[in-house]
């Protein structure tokens, strides 16, 4: 009886803790500020729109030249001085599809919010104020004890060190996220994405100490 009781205290008190950890993390980390597409999306079909603006198969894995190349060809295509004379409607349309396709190259250029496109198209929100995706204990762990290097860390060289690492840390989850998506494997890759998110915070934190 005794033992049983011991038992449910521990759980208890792991659970506390874990808790704790989780809520310090949140205050800590603050998601990349993006919000999904601006109009809402219900169809793969749909989710492809921007991946079609910019003529490019929906993937994870993506030619950046190519994305440029498209961005900038359709920009001059709905450039203003393009509708000198046209109608109020044609020229609102004209700013609603470049703002579209303004969006779609700031997604796609970026391996994180293009990861976090993708998986909208599963209806999972990583990385959005409407997260449906939680991180492990696993990762809530490995994140603060490198929040704690990172803070302890005493001299620009080290703070060096910590951000190679990190860059090596995030080129391999890039590479996780890669194969997930090449697989469906769904979870694994909104994990591994929202990962990404936080070794980016880390880095973007450490560059703000270098400054």
């Amino acid at each position: 009886m005794k033992k049983a009781a011991v038992a449910a205290a521990n759980r208890s008190m792991s659970n506390l803790s874990f808790a704790r950890l989780k809520n310090k993390l949140k205050r800590w980390v603050l998601m990349p500020k993006w919000q999904g597409p601006k109009k809402k999306q219900k169809s793969m079909s749909s989710f492809s729109d921007f991946f079609s603006l910019l003529s490019v198969l929906p993937s994870f894995d993506v030619d950046i030249a190519h994305i440029e190349k498209a961005y900038f060809r359709e920009q001059r295509l709905f450039h203003p001085d393009r509708f000198i004379g046209k109608t109020e409607e044609e020229k609102l349309q004209a700013m609603q599809r470049s703002a579209d396709i303004n969006q779609a190259y700031e997604t796609l250029k970026d391996p994180l919010k293009r990861a976090q496109y993708l998986l909208l198209s599963q209806g999972m929100f990583v990385g959005t104020e409407k997260d449906s995706v939680k991180p492990s204990q696993e990762l809530l762990m490995e994140i603060m004890e490198l929040r704690e290097h990172v803070e302890s860390a005493g001299s620009p060289t080290a703070l060096f060190g910590i951000a190679d690492k990190l860059k090596e840390e995030c080129e391999r989850t890039l590479r996780l996220i890669s194969v997930a998506y090449g697989k469906s494997e769904w979870d694994k890759m909104a994990g591994e994405t929202l990962k990404l998110s936080y070794l980016q915070k880390t880095l973007d934190d450490i560059r703000k100490q270098k400054r």
